[in-house]
């Protein structure tokens, strides 16, 4: 493998190449921002496994910001704000 792009709605480009993959969604983001790769995170970077109480935690917080992110991106949408992120 050579080179990655991101899976559009187009036609598959990786089956015509073997030097490139394709993202199994529409961008690269999209594949860390799922809790199963926040859980392979806490536990091979920061050794955080299931049985440690932050666990859990940490999960629920993700899922909790990710619904909020989402939300405000709706509303975004919906109501044509513009909504200032402050990070």
């Amino acid at each position: 493998m050579m080179f990655f792009i991101d899976r559009d709605f187009d036609d598959s480009l990786a089956m015509t190449n073997k030097d490139l993959f394709e993202t199994p969604c529409h961008s690269v983001e999209n594949l860390y921002v799922q809790e199963d790769c926040l859980k392979e995170i806490l536990k091979s970077e920061f050794h955080i496994t299931i049985a440690n109480s932050d666990f859990n935690k940490r999960v629920n917080d993700f899922n909790l910001r990710i619904k909020e992110f989402n939300a405000l991106l709706l509303l975004n949408k919906t109501k044509k704000l513009i909504v200032t992120l402050i990070i």
